[in-house]
């Protein structure tokens, strides 16, 4: 029966509130009328004795007369422009009201509103982009590079680094396939994280904790990455030491030979420290992790899973395949804890690791 959808209510009111449709709910109910006494209108005191005459402006708020009660206040929800502005035409103008009615906000006209920014006006295509770059090629070259780091256990791990070493265009297929794709990821997921809010301490729900678990682990396989990449492809020295990967090292006895150190160099890089070892523990897991539950909100991003026992059976899939990589990455985590180089290993990585600080060169076959 109101005219409009606001309602007036103390200032200091705990119970000021709005909901997401325009609709304000603030203040206490309105009590129940009795028989034959009709009960007070919401946002109205019982009037007072006063003179006769139209409303004193600085008690005027959308429509709502005031009477007697100078504290207050009108919160207009947020609502789309156009019924906005129909609200704020409809109920009569309250601008130039004195500085003491704070409570009161005025609807915002196009001069003054903010403009969506790039995000918001591309937020459909952005969130697909991101989540399709978080399963391809990120996702499969995760799977692909623990099922590669497992193979050290078998023997078979200097074959695959130097068949991947054999790919046609591998620089482009690394700028391209892989590293441009990472950081657009990556650059997203750190606003999408920074803007978004965890609600954990009012609500410990499974999926609130997933959803913070979901941004936390993202950072700390960006954290990850950074350094894996850094120490081992860039050369960067980690405490002190460098550690690079050398799929090959220089013969110890001065002939021609290469030395297979795919294995060996992976290794020395592993154990170079106590926090070293750490970060690879913390970071596979945090990538898995990552990777496995944005598996199963893109599919609901993508409208793949509806129904909530659809999401249930998904949510299974993704375990199991949350399980099945941390295995491979468990695997060769503890194959290069416990592996010790040989001797020929060790000098030819020495060796090798004196040539490249000299020239900056990498031994190829």
């Amino acid at each position: 029966g109101q005219p409009v959808q606001a309602v007036a209510a103390p200032k200091d009111s705990p119970a000021l509130a709005c909901n997401a449709v325009g609709r304000v709910v603030t203040g206490p109910r309105p009590r129940k009328a009795g028989p034959g006494k009709p009960g007070p209108q919401i946002g109205h005191r019982k009037p007072e004795s006063r003179p006769p005459g139209p409303p004193d402006p600085e008690r005027r708020a959308l429509g709502l007369r005031l009477d007697g009660n100078e504290d207050l206040c009108i919160l207009l929800a947020p609502m789309r422009p156009a019924a906005a502005q129909a609200l704020a035409t409809a109920a009569g103008s309250f601008r130039g009201l004195p500085a003491r009615n704070q409570g009161i906000a005025a609807v915002p006209d196009d001069a003054t509103r903010a403009k969506p920014t790039f995000l918001d006006r591309h937020h459909f295509l952005l969130r697909r982009l991101h989540s399709l770059t978080g399963i391809v090629p990120i996702g499969a070259f995760l799977m692909f590079h623990l099922f590669t780091n497992m193979q050290m256990a078998f023997d078979t791990f200097q074959h695959e680094v130097e068949w991947i070493h054999s790919l046609p265009a591998l620089l482009f297929l690394e700028i391209f396939g892989l590293w441009l794709p990472i950081a657009f990821h990556a650059g997203l997921g750190i606003v999408y994280t920074v803007s978004g809010k965890s609600n954990l301490r009012h609500y410990r729900y499974w999926d609130n904790w997933r959803y913070t678990l979901q941004r936390v682990t993202g950072i700390l396989a960006l954290i990850f990455i950074f350094f894996h990449v850094a120490t081992l492809r860039w050369g960067w020295p980690v405490l002190g030491e460098y550690t690079p990967f050398f799929a090959h090292g220089l013969s110890v006895d001065g002939g021609d030979g290469l030395v297979p150190l795919s294995t060996a160099s992976t290794v020395i890089a592993i154990q170079a420290g106590v926090i070293v070892g750490l970060l690879y523990i913390v970071g596979v897991v945090s990538s898995v992790y990552h990777f496995a539950n944005g598996l199963w909100t893109a599919a609901i991003t993508w409208g793949l899973t509806i129904t909530e026992q659809a999401q249930r059976r998904w949510g299974y899939v993704c375990i199991v395949l949350f399980l099945g990589l941390m295995a491979f990455g468990a695997i060769a985590l503890v194959y290069a804890f416990t592996y010790t180089p040989t001797e020929t290993e060790m000098a030819s990585y020495e060796k090798t690791l004196e040539h490249w600080i000299e020239t900056g060169e990498y031994p190829k076959p």
